[in-house]
């Protein structure tokens, strides 16, 4: 989802003291950092926890690529923009439809943290793992 010749690459969270999961959230976009920055030597990636939510709105309708979280804080700057969105299908949004939004906007139909869990509890270190697998084509839908 992300083009290999990116150069700067924002990783947009709530602020550590918002969330009752501060130490999650933690674990989880570290993991993240680690996870995507040998994939991307060249990319500076930027974490921000807890910015203006004004300057976190316009940086996601004017980036080149936005992928968002299930959240509807990021669902309106991402149907604002003209450029490529990748969004999780989510049955917040919609009902859980996939219509046809812009031309740029697409489902991830099949997204890593909002599938079913098993029946036993899956661990943080499983989920960072399973989260860590790459998107197939077949997890995206683009509709034209």
């Amino acid at each position: 989802l992300i083009p290999p010749a990116t150069k700067l690459l924002y990783i947009l969270s709530d602020s550590h003291h918002r969330a009752n999961e501060g130490a999650i959230c933690k674990v989880i976009l570290t993991s993240l950092m680690e996870y995507l920055t040998p994939l991307f030597p060249s990319t500076s990636i930027v974490l921000i926890r807890g910015g203006s939510q004004l300057t976190s709105m316009t940086q996601m309708v004017f980036s080149n690529v936005t992928v968002c979280s299930a959240s509807t804080f990021c669902f309106w700057p991402a149907l604002a923009s003209n450029n490529t969105v990748y969004y999780p299908l989510t049955s917040m949004i919609l009902n859980g439809t996939t219509p046809k939004l812009t031309s740029q906007f697409h489902w991830i139909t099949n997204p890593k943290i909002l599938q079913k869990k098993d029946e036993k509890e899956e661990s943080l270190d499983q989920f960072i793992q399973r989260l860590r697998k790459p998107l197939t084509s077949s997890d995206v839908v683009n509709i034209v």
